[in-house]
């Protein structure tokens, strides 16, 4: 059994509250495939999330809607309701993220820094989840 593989006599998921097992989910790319299987995955979402919502789903609401604050929080709304297995708080502060990352490509007119913040953020919150919980 890997070092880092969640055992099937760990009780410990059994027992979170179910606000908890939202972070856990998120986790589980670090516990299984640990730091590094967790960085690459914290990569990707970021590079292809930007992708989608900043890059296409705001784009199009733009198009759609011909206001850049629409789109914006448009985009943050459908970005934080497509994380709703994280728990309906957690879609509160990622909608939020979401409308600050939309900011940031209207600003820009780019996805280069929104990737990178993404990520980064990503790799940050899922490497402190590791060392915590592990």
């Amino acid at each position: 059994m890997l070092k880092n593989e969640i055992r099937a006599t760990d009780n410990s998921a059994a027992c979170a509250k179910p606000e908890q097992l939202a972070s856990w989910a998120h986790l589980a790319g670090f516990l299984r495939l640990g730091p590094r299987g967790g960085f690459g995955t914290s990569i990707t979402a970021g590079v292809c999330e930007e992708m989608v919502f900043r890059g296409c789903v705001q784009r199009q609401l733009h198009a759609l809607s011909g206001s850049v604050v629409a789109a914006v929080l448009g985009q943050g709304l459908v970005f934080g309701l497509f994380h709703s297995y994280q728990g309906w708080t957690n879609v509160i502060v990622i909608s939020v993220l979401g409308v600050l990352y939309g900011a940031l490509a209207a600003w820009r007119g780019n996805l280069r820094a929104n990737m990178i913040a993404h990520a980064w953020g990503d790799v940050w919150e899922g490497w402190l989840k590791f060392v915590v919980w592990r």
